[in-house]
């Protein structure tokens, strides 16, 4: 005899059922350390390149700090640069979640290469331009 169980009812404990659908099955404790500690030695390497872009154009312009004053500047800069690094991270989330789905550790490993060349040409062209454009790009 069935009865007229609520569909949209949290599972039990022990339900079989229930323990057959949650994602218990992936394991991402080793794999998910690789991933970060991978990114975070790139990220060294990202905050170098950042840095060299920002100060080259700076040195091309320094007309415009002059203009906005370094207190302004500085503030443009540190904005940009908490905004590099939280953009940044989300590429570690990015192959976190690639991970999660089960794909294997080699196209991972290429993903996480065209991401990272990817997101540093935008973030270079980002601060080119706020620099450029000074304090009120803020």
């Amino acid at each position: 005899m069935t009865t007229n169980a609520n569909p949209y009812a949290s599972p039990r404990a022990n339900d079989a059922e229930h323990d057959q659908r949650t994602p218990d099955a992936v394991e991402l404790g080793p794999t998910a350390w690789r991933i970060i500690l991978a990114g975070e030695k790139l990220r060294r390497v990202y905050l170098v390149l950042l840095s060299i872009v920002t100060l080259a154009t700076l040195g091309g312009t320094w007309d415009r700090v002059v203009q906005f004053g370094m207190a302004g500047m500085l503030a443009t800069i540190t904005g940009g640069f908490i905004g590099a690094n939280v953009c940044f991270t989300a590429g570690h989330v990015l192959e976190l979640i690639v991970a999660a789905l089960g794909v294997p550790e080699r196209p991972r490993t290429w993903l996480r290469g065209v991401v990272f060349v990817l997101g540093t040409i935008f973030a270079s062209l980002l601060a080119v331009l706020a620099v450029v454009a000074g304090p009120p790009l803020l």
